[in-house]
């Protein structure tokens, strides 16, 4: 073959590789805009929830106790997610505690529903290893929930909070709000649409703008703030932790943050 044939032959095949590659990437491309238009995925009805209690400890000493919880709905009665619970009044700053949580819920009217619940976590600080012993917590509760349309789910109950290896066991009242919204988390995709439902509906996945950051702040005390003891405070506290926000409307949103020193 001399060095013209050669040439020639050359620019054939690079024609013909060309057009076999655009020709895989079109077929490609329909394969993919196909498959989007029949796969979906179903909406999971997801609860943001805060609580908010006063436990009683032995010898009296009471202790304000906030807590999150991030719930999922596993089925048409059980929800399933994290949750978390600090001291937020009282002479314990610094409590805290994190596990896992469960609840069963049954609806009565279109606007009241039951529920029972159920938190397992580990946890301590602040002086509290009396109290809470190795830091395992348990706590129950039982409750109703009011549902509005449009300003979240208002609940109240009583709770049962015990650390089995330590001294604090307290029953009390507790307030909750939630605010209900959908995610698209999953188990996989389905090959056929949602059926329209009240958990699948297209208010539900109303997009919203997400913030997301890592945080640091540095707080300077006054010489006033003093230890429990009488001695000196450190002048400046530094922590870190990270934030999330939900932006509801152009001037409201949610927002929930954890730091630490």
């Amino acid at each position: 073959m001399n060095a013209t044939n050669f040439q020639h032959s050359t620019h054939l095949f690079r024609r013909a590789a060309t057009c076999a590659w655009l020709l895989t990437v079109v077929n490609l491309a329909g394969a993919a805009n196909a498959g989007e238009s029949e796969l979906f995925v179903s909406p999971v009805p997801t609860k943001l929830r805060f609580t908010s209690e006063t436990l009683t400890f032995p010898g009296g000493e009471k202790m304000g106790l906030a807590g999150g919880n991030f719930l999922f709905d596993v089925s048409e009665h059980i929800r399933l997610g994290l949750a978390s619970y600090g001291a937020m009044r009282g002479e314990r700053g610094g409590f805290i505690t994190a596990g896992v949580a469960g609840e069963v819920h049954q609806p009565l009217t279109d606007a009241w529903s039951t529920r029972a619940g159920l938190f397992v976590g580990a946890g301590g600080g602040r002086g509290s290893y009396t109290l809470s012993g190795g830091g395992l917590m348990l706590r129950s509760d039982v409750g109703l929930v009011y549902e509005t349309n449009s300003l979240g789910n208002f609940g109240f109950g009583i709770s049962h909070v015990n650390f089995p290896s330590g001294t604090i066991s307290s029953s009390q009242a507790y307030v909750q709000y939630e605010y209900p919204f959908h995610t698209l988390m999953s188990s996989g995709w389905s090959l056929m649409p949602p059926a329209p439902t009240d958990t699948t509906n297209v208010k539900g996945l109303q997009a919203h703008t997400n913030e997301f950051a890592v945080v640091h702040r540095s707080y300077y005390l006054p010489s006033s703030v003093v230890r429990d003891d009488g001695t000196a405070q450190h002048s400046r506290m530094q922590v870190m932790g990270v934030e999330w926000l939900s932006y509801l409307d152009d001037r409201w949103y949610l927002k929930l943050e954890s730091e630490g020193a």
